[in-house]
């Protein structure tokens, strides 16, 4: 195990789990921390700072997202309405078709870039 305590819990997107698993350390990487190293550098599909970009832009666009979806949003950049909804599947409210259509768009803008 890398720390002893918690220092802070945030949501970050996989770019910057990768940034921060690929830091140079005198400790050897544990099984977990290979694996999720392994595992961010193929699904990660932003860089780190357009990562934030597109997060910024979605909760500033739908204010039914909070930071936890939105950094969901920015590792899996959903496609289609279809791909957005099993994230919100278990929230108490439900998106409207503007709002999804609105979350496609912006993520849609990030994918191209």
């Amino acid at each position: 195990m890398i720390g002893r305590r918690t220092i802070d819990v945030k949501e970050v997107p996989l770019a910057e789990v990768k940034e921060i698993l690929e830091m140079p350390s005198d400790i050897e990487a544990g099984f977990e921390q290979t694996k999720t190293l392994d595992y961010s550098k193929k699904v990660a599909k932003l860089e780190k700072d357009k990562a934030y970009e597109l997060i910024d832009e979605l909760m500033a666009a739908v204010a039914k997202i909070n930071r936890a979806k939105a950094v969901k949003l920015a590792d899996l950049m959903p496609k289609t309405a279809e791909e957005v909804a099993p994230l919100f599947a278990k929230e108490t409210f439900a998106l409207t078709e503007d709002e999804t259509a609105k979350i496609i768009e912006i993520v849609g803008k990030y994918a191209k870039a």
